[in-house]
C-alpha cells in the first residue's frame, strides 16, 4: 500500500458502508432486468427448510429414545417426509426480495471490499475495512444496528452461512458488482486490486505468517492427538494448509497469471473502462 495514503476515520468509513447498504431497494429493481432476484431467495429458503427438517428428525429421535412407549406420541408412525413436513408446518410467504438481494449484496462487498485491496478517493484517503471475516460481521452488525433491517436473522452465524450457500451455489453475481463499482465511481472513489491469495502465499514462504491451528511442529504426536480430541483441530483447514504448502509462490503466481479475469475485475472495467490498479499482478509488488 501507498504509505502516503491517508485512512478515512471509522466513522466516515462506517457511513459510507451504510450509505451503500440502504440502496437495496434500487440494486432490487436494477437486478430485475438482468437477473431474478428470486434466484437468491429460494435457495435460502431451501436451505431454511432443509435446516428445519433436520431439526425435526433429531427432535423425533430424542423423544423415541428419551420419553419411552407410554409416552412417545409418535410411535409406529413413520416420520414425515421432507415435502410433507413443509406443507405442514413451513408457512407460505413471499418472496422477500430485499432480504435475499441484501444477503447476495453483502457476499459482493466481502468479495470487493476487504483488505488487501483498498478503496482511494481522489484526495489520498482511504477506507480501512479490515480482513474478510472480520470486514463481514461488522457489516452484518451495520444491517442490525444502523438499517433496523427486521429481515436479517438475529443470528450472525445464519447470515454468514446463507451469504456461504450465495457463493458456494456459484450464482451470477456480476450484475451485483458492476452496481457496487458504479456507486464506487460516482463518490469519486477508486479500487486498487491485490490478490489476497497471493498475499497470503507470499506471507508463509517469506516465514510472516504464523501458524493459526495452535499445534506446532515441536510437540510430539501423543500432544497432537490430545489436540485433535479436545477440537482445537480442524480437518480442513490443515488439508488447506497442506495445499499451501505443496505451493510455492512463484508457481501460483504464475497460475494466476493465466486465469480469466474474475467478475469482480469484469466489473471494474464494464464501469470505469480501464484495469484497476495492481491488475494483472506483478511479482515485484508481493
Amino acid at each position: 500500500m501507498d504509505k502516503s495514503l491517508i485512512p478515512f476515520s471509522k466513522e466516515v468509513t462506517e457511513q459510507f458502508l451504510v450509505d451503500l447498504l440502504r440502496k437495496i431497494p434500487q440494486l432490487v429493481q436494477q437486478l430485475k432486468g438482468k437477473i431474478a432476484p428470486e434466484t437468491y431467495y429460494y435457495i435460502i429458503k431451501n436451505q431454511s427448510h432443509n435446516q428445519l427438517y433436520r431439526w425435526y428428525r433429531y427432535k423425533r429421535r430424542v423423544v423415541n429414545a428419551t420419553c419411552g412407549r407410554h409416552f412417545d406420541l409418535m410411535e409406529g408412525l413413520p416420520p414425515l417426509k421432507k415435502e410433507e413436513f413443509i406443507k405442514a408446518y413451513c408457512r407460505p410467504e413471499p418472496a422477500d426480495l430485499y432480504a435475499a438481494t441484501l444477503t447476495a449484496l453483502l457476499v459482493c462487498m466481502e468479495i470487493i471490499f476487504p483488505e488487501p485491496c483498498i478503496l482511494v478517493s481522489a484526495d489520498g484517503h482511504y477506507h480501512q475495512t479490515g480482513q474478510a471475516p472480520e470486514f463481514s460481521k461488522w457489516l452484518i452488525r451495520l444491517v442490525k444496528t444502523r438499517l433496523h433491517s427486521p429481515e436479517t436473522p438475529d443470528d450472525e452465524n445464519i447470515v454468514m452461512e446463507n451469504m456461504q450457500l450465495i457463493l458456494d451455489k456459484e450464482l451470477d453475481l456480476l450484475p451485483i458488482h458492476i452496481f457496487i463499482f458504479s456507486k464506487l465511481k460516482e463518490l469519486g472513489l477508486d479500487w486498487h486490486y491485490r490478490s489476497n491469495w497471493l498475499s497470503l502465499l507470499k506471507q508463509i514462504e517469506d516465514g510472516n505468517a504464523g501458524d493459526d491451528d495452535g499445534f506446532h511442529e515441536d510437540e510430539n504426536d501423543e500432544d497432537k492427538r490430545k489436540f485433535i480430541m479436545s477440537g482445537g483441530y480442524d480437518a480442513e483447514e490443515d488439508d488447506f494448509l497442506s495445499q499451501l504448502d505443496e505451493k510455492s509462490f512463484e508457481s501460483t503466481f504464475l497460475e494466476e497469471l493465466s486465469k480469466e479475469p474474475d467478475d469482480t475485475i469484469q466489473a471494474y472495467t464494464h464501469v470505469f473502462g480501464k484495469l484497476p490498479q495492481g491488475y494483472p499482478p506483478r511479482m515485484d509488488e508481493y
